[in-house]
């Protein structure tokens, strides 16, 4: 079973022998139904959208997309 994530979507697959796919789908339904979020990981997560926002912040490209951003949906909205 794996998994990810993009901007707007959660992915997840089941791959390996037929035999086992019964125990696979059985982790997907956990992981839909009773999912973990251990801080540690979202203090990682967290620390790493920090760092790429300051980073964004310093770079040419990242202002613009910023700017562009703000054009189409204005702060407060």
């Amino acid at each position: 079973v794996r998994g990810g994530a993009g901007e707007d979507a959660f992915s997840l697959s089941v791959t390996g022998s037929p035999t086992d796919l019964e125990v696979g789908l059985q982790m997907v339904h956990l992981l839909l139904t009773d999912p973990k979020v251990e801080p540690a990981a979202v203090d990682r997560w967290k620390t790493a959208q920090l760092q790429s926002i300051a980073e964004r912040r310093s770079q040419p490209q990242g202002v613009l997309m910023e700017l562009l951003a703000e054009s189409v949906i204005p702060s407060g909205e």
